[in-house]
């Protein structure tokens, strides 16, 4: 079973992206290779709303 964490989650939905394809819900589980869809859909929208770009100001 994969970590469903924000990290993993950005890093499927970045990899995606840059292989051209949308990061949806299930194929960012797809790419992790599981995942509560609940979980994963609350972390890519994070990740869509720039939540990565705000921790990296906040935390430097």
């Amino acid at each position: 079973m994969a970590i469903v964490n924000f990290e993993s989650v950005a890093a499927a939905a970045e990899s995606l992206q840059a292989a051209g394809q949308r990061a949806s819900v299930r194929a960012v589980i797809a790419a992790l290779g599981g995942g509560s869809p609940n979980s994963v859909l609350k972390l890519l929208g994070a990740w869509k709303s720039g939540f990565r770009e705000q921790w990296n100001v906040k935390h430097g």
